[in-house]
């Protein structure tokens, strides 16, 4: 009879427990679908950098009306101006105040400044799209392209190209991909290959070559989804090769450092360009745009 009272009593608080643990679980609540709403994880939005990459895509793809332009006599030729930093201290640098002037001396004298789409359409069709105009280079992709030049070139509604190391990418005072980005979406910068390594050319093999083209070329399309067109050879240097590598890696137009105009009879790979040097007085480069040197 004990026997059995033990075992009713063992009995009963086995059913007590497994009663207790059931209550414990049910009367655990998951979050309601309410709350769960109230709480929201945070997520990056995917339709601002999907509508940066079809502005950029809409900007590489525009195309050139030239239908309007005017037809010239003679032969292709115009300044291709190079600039650097804007900043002070040697002869590749220009001071702010200077390049500002510059830009506003371009608006005043009626200069048409020309996106490298529209100086290879100049070459291709014998056409320009006004009486006066000129091309703008930088070279290098200096971080006071952004702060000191931009502006001026907003303010007088000037084009130029920055020619980017893109082996520089990450240089303190090189240019970020969110700087090249905003001035890219206004419409008037345009930013071509300087090389991988900005190393001379001439002292390269055509494998050697061809990689620095081919490299930054697929580094420029990828990060601004363009088809970059335009190689402007380190330090001016290139040799025999040099044009047609640089033709055979997609480019339609090679700069150089030789002083002079721009013309047609110099090979579409071996442009040449006009040096901007500081303090410059008007007289002096209203001259270089007319004579190159």
């Amino acid at each position: 009879m004990l026997k059995q009272k033990k075992i009713w009593f063992i009995l009963l608080l086995l059913i007590l427990s497994i009663g207790a643990g059931t209550s414990f679980f049910i009367g655990k609540k998951t979050p309601s679908a309410s709350h769960q709403q109230s709480n929201p994880i945070k997520k990056n939005h995917p339709s601002t950098p999907k509508k940066a990459i079809q502005k950029n895509k809409a900007l590489s793809e525009k195309k050139i009306d030239s239908s309007h332009w005017q037809s010239f006599k003679g032969e292709t030729e115009f300044p291709i101006l190079m600039y650097h930093s804007i900043s002070v201290g040697n002869s590749l640098r220009i001071p702010e105040a200077q390049f500002a002037h510059q830009m506003q001396w371009l608006q005043k004298n009626g200069y048409h400044t020309l996106t490298p789409a529209e100086a290879i359409e100049v070459f291709k069709t014998h056409k320009k799209p006004a009486n006066k105009i000129v091309w703008i280079t930088f070279g290098d992709g200096y971080k006071d392209n952004y702060e000191k030049a931009y502006p001026a070139l907003k303010k007088y509604h000037k084009k130029a190209t920055i020619n980017y190391i893109t082996n520089h990418f990450g240089h303190k005072n090189k240019l970020t991909i969110p700087q090249m980005n905003e001035m890219r979406q206004s419409g008037l910068v345009t930013i071509e290959s300087h090389t991988v390594h900005h190393k001379e050319l001439n002292q390269m093999t055509d494998a050697q070559q061809t990689f620095e083209f081919v490299d930054s070329k697929k580094w420029l399309n990828d990060k601004f989804h363009q088809q970059t067109s335009i190689i402007c050879y380190p330090v001016g240097r290139f040799n025999d090769q040099t044009p047609k590598l640089a033709q055979a890696a997609g480019y339609e137009l090679g700069l150089t450092t030789l002083p002079g105009l721009a013309n047609e009879n110099q090979g579409l790979f071996t442009l040449h360009r006009v040096r901007i040097s500081p303090d410059l007085s008007d007289v002096t480069y209203q001259y270089l745009l007319e004579h190159g040197m």
